[in-house]
């Protein structure tokens, strides 16, 4: 028992951590997508960042905590596709707190995730 209630405790805690960096990154990459949208690119920058960031906290909020949506930041970005073409992107970060006791947590340890999305364009 003294070796196996620490083990099993202690993969139990990996799993949580990997649960909340996985839906930390499906937040923040849901919440590009939804900012990358063709109404709000056309709005500008403020406009398109400013609900990437609203729709990323939401759905922290609603899938975990509000203790993990503290700092989320968005803004247009740029990358480059396979032939060398540049594309504009929407690139939604997220840093929240390590989770060491269940979903508590402790220390200044940080998950970093980042979604991205390609900027629609409106059609002509």
């Amino acid at each position: 028992m003294l070796i196996l209630v620490p083990l099993f405790t202690a993969i139990l805690q990996i799993g949580l951590t990997l649960y909340v960096r996985n839906t930390l990154a499906a937040c923040a990459q849901d919440g590009a997508r939804y900012g990358s949208d063709a109404d709000f690119v056309s709005q500008g920058s403020d406009v398109m960042a400013s609900e990437a960031v609203q729709r990323t906290t939401s759905c922290i909020d609603g899938s975990l905590s509000s203790h993990y949506s503290g700092h989320v930041s968005a803004a247009p970005g740029a990358d480059v596709d396979a032939a060398g073409v540049p594309i504009d992107v929407v690139e939604v970060r997220v840093a929240a707190p390590v989770p060491v006791l269940g979903l508590w947590t402790l220390g200044g340890d940080t998950l970093n995730v980042k979604g991205d999305a390609m900027q629609e364009r409106a059609q002509q």
